[in-house]
């Protein structure tokens, strides 16, 4: 069962996971119609809703992707972060514990407070914003079940749903030779939704549980990011207009972290799996989109 399953990873994890198990997917909002996966409608907010269906469903494995993850929203409105992160992550918990589910928790490089950088699973989490507070709180209540996976990440995709959100609208001003505002001094260590989601399936399978940072192995900048992605689409990147940390702080609501970049080291180690280099897996993820599409097509809303 995914949580947040007709969302930005949801759907990749339904996508990636559709020829292997059998699926559900609780969702709110928008409606999906995907051939052999089951979607329900359930806040998990609601706690008795959720119960209820879960229960009913019985799945062996929840991930439990669902989130308020406007970093802004989140410090203008922390009673509904609270609410929908931390209520709605302890919802989850019960009903995994009341039915014995394996739960896989999808949490935030935002836990860090972005000062040292290559963080790694021991390095200890000192969030800066609302966001990453209420994800470490969610951390928390996950890490109580014996034989759960909390996976620490920093995704980004592409929506097959018609939203032109994040990454499709740098595409489209990229495309069309629009000046796009790329931070020079802002790290990270960014992953496709897509290899996200066969890596989570793949620890998954294996039994993995704890803690596991699951992201790029290279650090990077906002700024090469981007020059990266214009590359692929075979754009000119004089249209990325660089500026420093303080510029790209101003107007907004929540401070991000500087530099969140994730050791990935354990990953390795423990289970050999490693992230295609950023160009290689952007060019995976666009080269897809077409087929990625037609897939969800059927999106009633």
């Amino acid at each position: 069962m995914i949580t947040g399953g007709t969302g930005l990873l949801g759907k990749a994890l339904v996508y990636q996971g559709k020829d292997m198990f059998n699926l559900s997917a609780v969702y709110i909002g928008r409606v999906l119609d995907i051939p052999g996966v089951n979607y329900y409608e359930a806040d998990i907010r609601d706690r008795e809703a959720l119960v209820s269906t879960t229960r009913w469903l019985a799945p062996e494995v929840i991930i439990h992707t669902a989130a308020l993850t406007d970093v802004d929203l989140c410090e203008r409105e922390n009673a509904l972060a609270y609410e929908v992160n931390c209520q709605g992550t302890r919802n989850i918990v019960d009903a995994a514990e009341m039915i014995g589910a394996r739960l896989v928790y999808i949490s935030t490089d935002f836990v860090f407070d972005g000062i040292a950088g290559d963080y790694g699973e021991d390095d200890q989490p000192h969030p800066v914003n609302y966001y990453g507070e209420t994800k470490l709180i969610g951390e928390g209540m996950v890490g109580r079940c014996p034989e759960s996976l909390i996976i620490r990440t920093s995704f980004y995709g592409l929506n097959p749903c018609g939203d032109k959100k994040g990454l499709e609208a740098i595409i489209e001003k990229i495309s069309e030779g629009e000046m796009v505002l790329a931070p020079t001094d802002m790290w990270n260590s960014m992953i496709s939704a897509k290899t996200l989601s066969q890596m989570a399936w793949e620890l998954i399978q294996r039994g993995a549980k704890g803690l596991y940072h699951v992201a790029s192995e290279v650090k990077m900048s906002r700024y090469d990011f981007l020059k990266c992605l214009s590359s692929v689409l075979d754009r000119p990147a004089d249209t990325l207009v660089p500026i420093d940390y303080q510029e790209y702080q101003k107007g907004r609501d929540a401070v991000r972290p500087q530099d969140v970049s994730l050791d990935v080291t354990k990953l390795r180690n423990d289970f050999g799996l490693s992230a295609p280099s950023v160009k290689e897996d952007l060019k995976s993820l666009l080269g897809d989109f077409r087929e990625y599409i037609a897939f969800f097509g059927r999106s009633r809303a």
